[in-house]
Parts: C-alpha cells; sequence; structure tokens
C-alpha cells in the first residue's frame, strides 16, 4: 500500500473517530440537557404543591389578626437568627436541616434543659459504679444539635468545676454523624469561653462518611462500619449510651411498648438501626407531636406520601429483629436476630418526650400516650430514678416532662404544635391526635 493510500486511511479514520467523539459529546449533552429540565420540572412541581399549601394555610389566616400578627413575629425572629448564625458559620447554606430548625425549637431546648443534667449525672453514677469511661452515640438532626449544644454547655461548666486528679481517671465523650451539632460542640465545649486555643471539656469524634445534605450529616455503608469499628474496638473499657431521634416516632403495637424511629433518605435510617444495635442504652428523644401510636403504613397515609415523587418518599422504621454487621469490603448487611436478642434490644429503649396540662390541645394525646405504657413512666415524682439505677432495663420505657411554655389561642397553639402543613389537616389531627379542629372558611 502506497503511503498517500495509507496517510487517505489514517484520515479516514481520524474523521471517523472524530464524527463519534461529536456524536457521543452530543448524545451526553442531549442526556444532560433532558435531566436539567426534567429536575425544572419536579421543582415547578414541588413549588407549586408548597405554594397551594401555603395558599390554603393563607386563607384560615384571613379575619384572624391575632394569628396574622404572631406568624408574622415569628417569621422576623425567624430572619434574625438565620442571619445571626450565617455570621457565625460561614458554610450556612439552604437545606431542609435549616427549615426545620424552627419547628419545635421551644419544645427541643426545653427536653434537652431538663434531660442533659440528669444524662449528666447518670454518666457519672455509670462511671464510678462500673470503672468504665461512657460514650455518648448521637445521631443527626436538629433535636440532636440542641442536646448537644446542652451537653457541651453542661459538661464545659463540670470540668472546670472537677478535681484534675477526677479528670483524668475516667471519661465522657461524644460520637456523631452530626456535623452542624459538632461545629456546636466546638463552640460551646471549650474549656474557656474566651480563650480561641482552649481545649475541649470532652473528645467528640466526629464519623467518617458520605454527605447526606438534607440532615446536614454524614451517612452510608462506610459510617456504619465506622460507627461498628468504632464501639468494638472500645467495648472492654467503655459504656455506649445512644442519644437517637426519628423524623417520626411509632409506638409498637404489641409488648414490650417501646419508641420505633422512623426515617427515610439515603443511610439516614441504617445509621439509626446500627446505633440501636450496638449501643448498651438508648434514649429517643422527640417533641410529643411527633410521636404516633399507630402503624407506618398509616402513618405514611396519613402524611400522603406515596412515592410519586422524590420529596414523597414514604418514611421507614427501624427494624427490631435485625441486627447490622459489617461484610466483605466494609460494606454492611443485615442479619437476623433471635426473639431473646430482640427482647434484649427493646428493654434498652426508652423514649424521652414532654407532657401537656389540662387544655392543652395535646393533653389527651399525651393521656393517651401514657396510657399506651400502661401508665409505667418516669415524670418530675420519680425522674431521679434516670440517675441512679443500675441496668436501663430497669428504668420505665417513657420519660416525660411537663412542658406548658405554648400560646394560649388554639388556633396558634395548633400551629405552634404542628409545623408540617400536612399534619394540620383536619382529619389527620382527629384520627392521629384526637383533636377536633373547625376549619375556617
Amino acid at each position: 500500500m502506497e503511503q498517500s493510500q495509507v496517510l487517505l486511511l489514517l484520515g479516514f479514520v481520524g474523521l471517523a473517530i472524530l464524527a463519534v467523539d461529536v456524536y457521543l459529546r452530543k448524545k451526553q449533552q442531549s442526556r444532560e440537557a433532558k435531566w436539567r429540565e426534567e429536575q425544572q420540572i419536579r421543582e415547578i412541581e414541588w413549588r407549586k404543591e408548597r405554594n397551594d399549601a401555603e395558599k390554603e394555610r393563607f386563607k384560615e389566616w384571613i379575619g384572624n389578626t391575632d394569628k396574622l400578627a404572631t406568624i408574622i413575629k415569628n417569621k422576623l425572629i425567624d430572619s434574625s437568627l438565620l442571619y445571626s448564625h450565617k455570621t457565625k458559620i460561614d458554610s450556612e447554606y439552604e437545606s431542609i436541616f435549616n427549615d426545620r430548625k424552627m419547628h419545635y425549637a421551644d419544645e427541643k431546648k426545653f427536653i434537652a434543659n431538663k434531660f442533659v443534667p440528669l444524662l449528666m449525672d447518670r454518666c457519672e453514677y455509670l462511671l464510678e459504679k462500673n470503672k468504665k469511661n461512657v460514650c455518648l452515640l448521637v445521631d443527626s438532626g436538629t433535636t440532636m444539635c440542641e442536646f448537644l449544644k446542652r451537653f457541651s454547655e453542661e459538661a464545659s461548666m463540670r470540668a472546670n468545676i472537677e478535681e484534675e486528679e477526677k479528670k483524668e481517671k475516667m471519661s465522657i465523650s461524644v460520637a456523631t454523624n452530626n456535623i452542624p451539632g459538632a461545629m456546636v460542640a466546638m463552640e460551646k465545649g471549650r474549656l474557656s469561653s474566651i480563650d480561641r486555643f482552649s481545649k475541649m471539656s470532652f473528645t467528640c469524634h466526629l464519623f467518617q462518611g458520605e454527605l447526606l445534605v438534607t440532615y446536614s450529616a454524614v451517612t452510608g455503608d462506610e459510617t456504619n462500619a465506622a460507627v461498628i469499628e468504632f464501639i468494638e474496638k472500645r467495648r472492654e473499657d467503655t459504656i455506649f449510651i445512644g442519644i437517637t431521634v426519628g423524623n417520626w416516632v411509632r409506638i409498637r403495637s404489641s409488648e414490650p411498648r417501646v419508641a420505633i424511629p422512623m426515617a427515610r433518605g439515603t443511610g439516614h435510617l441504617s445509621f439509626k438501626q446500627t446505633l440501636i444495635n450496638y449501643s448498651d442504652e438508648i434514649f429517643v428523644i422527640s417533641p410529643l407531636a411527633k410521636i404516633f401510636t399507630k402503624g407506618e403504613k398509616d402513618i405514611n397515609k396519613a402524611l400522603k406520601l406515596d412515592d410519586t415523587k422524590p420529596w414523597k418518599k414514604p418514611y421507614k422504621e427501624i427494624d427490631t429483629k435485625k441486627k447490622i454487621i459489617i461484610g466483605e469490603r466494609r460494606n454492611v448487611t443485615k442479619i437476623d436476630i433471635s426473639k431473646d436478642e430482640e427482647k434484649v434490644l427493646l428493654s434498652k429503649i426508652k423514649l424521652v418526650t414532654t407532657d401537656r396540662m389540662m387544655g392543652m390541645i395535646l393533653h389527651e394525646h399525651a393521656f393517651r400516650l401514657k396510657d399506651t405504657f400502661d401508665k409505667k413512666i418516669l415524670s418530675s415524682e420519680n425522674i431521679d430514678k434516670i440517675i441512679n439505677t443500675d441496668n436501663i432495663e430497669d428504668i420505665e420505657s417513657l420519660i416525660m416532662f411537663d412542658f406548658n411554655n405554648l400560646p394560649e389561642n388554639e388556633v396558634i397553639q395548633t400551629e405552634t404544635e404542628f409545623p408540617h402543613i400536612v399534619t394540620q389537616d383536619p382529619n389527620f389531627l382527629k384520627i392521629f391526635f384526637n383533636i377536633s379542629r373547625k376549619v375556617q372558611k
């Protein structure tokens, strides 16, 4: 073959490669354009649904000037708090986590203020009794962020008044996947608030893993494997206390009656499952209005979650009959556990929430919740039992603190107790919380 023919052939091959490359690039561009279009459509649909819901809420507000004034006031407070937070943390961004920070804000803070000192006293009791360290395994979410803030403040205060020799013998530490919570711990947990080079008053470990933007946390197989390895490495000299929460919480319909966290989002549920599987004690913290006594299917149906859109994925709950373990290549998998193992696991789970006095719209729901637990609860009369009980199994499964710092106006009180639009539906309130609410026309 002559040199000219070879060059010609090479030219054709080059053109063919170029043509294929151009074709593939156009195909990729077409796919990207289609994907962007689908994303825009989904965004438009989501915003339309949200706007329609807001319009329905606005119809209720018309004619109720007290409520309008309260809503405007709350919006102004939200804006000022968000601006204040942005000045401290440059990485602030728009997310569901930030939307949820103001939901049940007073109640979350109240629970943390009441529960944290008691839990710290219990940790110190366990330290002295068992001569072991204590590590709190803290979940993600805004409720946990408030918990970590209060814990950090309490730990810093106690560390400053403890004797040096006592601090060196044993310790209370924290391990979490909660990124904002870890940042709060860095700010509030220092031995000196005015010394920028001050050490932390406790050890705080942040697990590795894949970022879950929705909940400002790390999750996934890597995180779960890290949790298991972290615990197994320290099991002999450390007691692990799991502090978790659910997007919603369901009460088991059969004995023993305990709280079962529900969640959705990549890796979100599996982290809670891992935490519950491997903790020696488990405390589920939740505002009262996020607790249901009905089943998972009923809850998802009432919340109108049917998996037809990305933001309508149903919630799933912790499977107490399963255990997460590390498989090959550090991926995690679930295995069945025996009935005896499940019984032990369930005996470790304690629900921490609030109570309501007569006249509050959630009083009946609180009463029904206590009745579900056969009125075996820890309240203000016997709350100290948390501190000095050796075995977690001997502590009641329901712990309640009286919380009545709510608006007297019933309509505004309902808005406060049920900030999610879908939960303000009169039928939903009647079926799940025994609240009779007339719709204003």
